[in-house]
């Protein structure tokens, strides 16, 4: 959170499956594309992403109806685009916040 970190942020493989919450608001500077951290993180345990104003590209993947226990998801003010996928109903029991103003999605909860 707001450390000015740099750069992009690694894969970290399907073999991290004790990280439930990424944490990288606030850092304008890491670039971050949603397709590719979503594809490399761990479905199963993952509850928390905090991504408001970092350098967040990209529109949501379909894969994020596999994280059946994410239930925050802040990513306002970056520029993802697209629509919201309809897997992400598939959250409607665990999913209690999802911010996204100041982006490019379009579409229904």
């Amino acid at each position: 959170y707001n450390n000015d970190l740099s750069g992009e942020i690694p894969d970290f493989g399907k073999n991290t499956g004790t990280l439930h919450t990424l944490d990288v608001e606030y850092n304008a500077r890491l670039v971050i594309d949603i397709n590719d951290l979503f594809r490399s993180l761990p479905p199963d345990n993952f509850v928390v992403f905090y991504g408001t104003e970092c350098s967040l590209t990209g529109s949501l993947p379909t894969e994020i109806g596999l994280f059946s226990k994410l239930g925050i998801f802040h990513a306002a003010s970056t520029s993802m685009y697209g629509s919201i996928p309809s897997e992400i109903g598939q959250l409607s029991e665990t999913l209690t916040r999802f911010v996204v103003s100041s982006c490019s999605l379009e579409g229904e909860l």
